[in-house]
């Protein structure tokens, strides 16, 4: 939601949760940054707008929200904590902060690389997936309803906002027109019964945004919405898209429904069925290389351990002690200082969706260490499958300074990238490591990028 500078009067407290600032509001509802003292973690609260308080409909709805979300768990839906009341008579609901901004805000500055679109809308997917099959529509999917929350080692998509969503059982008899002029499906502004159909229109019309950089349509009001007849340019034209996005794309958002996917999970499948090879494989001029990959990767960890040469890298990690820290079952492990090893949390991930893998974070507060506002040194460390390395790494928006994004050579087989100006002025180093037959993920932050470096070098198989 936007409105940075209309006035609303600043809260110091909603019920026990201490208020830090707006971020953002609309003509429904403000939504607060708090902060939850009894579980020490931040949360959002949206709280109806004070004009619609007697609004019984509005109000209804509001409250049904927060009803939908409590209804289904899935990992890519926002979840609510809490639902209360102001003393003015205004509900309040109290949801899980996604402290990573929106795909709306990330869209701000061009198009997302293509396998960064793809996977934010397969992630999205799934939640409105999770929706379909609890019985619900959302019926506002658009780009700023598709939340980012920071993980160790990436983002983690989340759906908000279901203030429109209905029962698919309600919906399908006449509906009132709602929804987003560019994202809507032309069936919703045209009241007729609605099914999940309407928001596989959207979910494509935000697709064809992710790639390249604006909406299918640009239609000023919902009005507008009912002339739609054609389709719009195919994204390859618009935008360094492959051409085989396009009909998938394009099927998303036909007008007649019935030449639509049927379903969330059709269009899911099929967009992942083209994506590129390039978008989630090593590079191929790398595969040709792959003994010299892999003697590389050995010498860059020997360089880091022993003779003159790694000598600096190895003092860019000095601490009380130097400690080597592995996932579960040491399929990777880096050097760390010592204080890092004094809290090592392991666990699993399912990168891409695949089979799980191991990770550890190794911090000298581990719980704090993901967080985005976080300036506590430490390094999140996880096993890739070897066909997953990614086109892109996580972005730091909480940082001042990105450097460029580094792409593996022989010598090197690895991507990296730096960023400066973090928090409490430290640095993080993002890198994947090509090991031979497995990738690791590394995620840094240390008071220098200096020791960051010296960590992605230590990294190597086994313990």
């Amino acid at each position: 939601m936007e409105g940075k500078n209309d006035p609303v009067t600043v809260p110091r407290q909603i019920g026990r949760f201490e208020i830090v600032r707006r971020l953002g509001s609309g003509g429904f509802a403000t939504v607060w940054l708090a902060h939850d003292d009894l579980l020490d973690t931040p949360v959002a609260i949206k709280v109806l707008a004070d004009n619609l308080v007697e609004d019984t409909e509005i109000r209804r709805r509001f409250l049904a929200e927060g009803r939908f979300l409590r209804k289904v768990d899935s990992p890519h839906l926002v979840r609510v904590h809490d639902v209360g009341e102001l003393p003015d008579g205004r509900p309040y609901l109290v949801l899980a902060y996604a402290d990573g901004g929106t795909l709306a805000d990330r869209l701000r500055s061009g198009p997302l690389p293509v396998g960064a679109a793809v996977d934010t809308i397969l992630q999205a997917a799934q939640g409105i997936s999770a929706l379909h099959r609890a019985g619900l529509l959302h019926r506002d999917v658009k780009p700023a309803n598709l939340l980012f929350h920071q993980e160790p080692g990436g983002y983690r998509v989340v759906v908000g906002d279901l203030g429109l969503g209905k029962a698919l059982q309600e919906a399908s008899g006449i509906t009132i027109p709602s929804g987003t002029p560019t994202y809507v499906a032309p069936e919703q502004v045209r009241a007729l019964g609605l099914d999940e159909r309407a928001d596989v229109y959207s979910l494509g019309a935000v697709a064809y945004a992710a790639l390249t950089g604006r909406p299918p349509h640009d239609f000023g009001s919902l009005e507008a919405v009912l002339g739609l007849k054609s389709l719009p340019e195919p994204p390859s034209r618009r935008a360094a898209v492959p051409p085989e996005y396009d009909a998938v794309v394009l099927r998303a958002l036909e007008p007649d429904r019935d030449r639509r996917w049927p379903t969330i999970d059709a269009f899911a499948t099929a967009l992942a069925q083209v994506r590129p090879t390039d978008a989630i494989t090593v590079r191929p001029e790398l595969n040709h290389q792959k003994k010299k990959l892999k003697l590389a990767a050995l010498v860059a960890v020997a360089a880091v351990l022993a003779g003159a040469g790694g000598f600096a890298g190895y003092q860019a990690i000095r601490g009380d002690r130097e400690t080597r820290v592995g996932t579960d079952g040491a399929a990777v492990s880096v050097l760390v200082p010592g204080d890092w090893a004094s809290d090592v949390r392991t666990s699993q991930w399912t990168p891409g969706g695949g089979e799980p893998k191991p990770t550890l974070v190794a911090s000298a507060q581990s719980d704090r260490f993901s967080a985005a506002d976080s300036s506590q040194p430490g390094v999140f460390l996880g096993v890739l499958p070897k066909d997953a390395l990614p086109n892109s790494l996580t972005a730091h928006p909480e940082c001042q300074q990105a450097g460029q994004l580094n792409q593996p050579t022989a010598e090197k087989p690895r991507i990296t990238q730096e960023f400066a100006g973090c928090p409490g002025g430290t640095s993080i180093v993002e890198a994947v490591v090509d090991l031979g037959d497995l990738l690791a993920r590394v995620q840094v932050r240390s008071t220098t990028i200096e020791q960051g470096r010296a960590v992605v070098d230590s990294t190597r198989k086994g313990s």
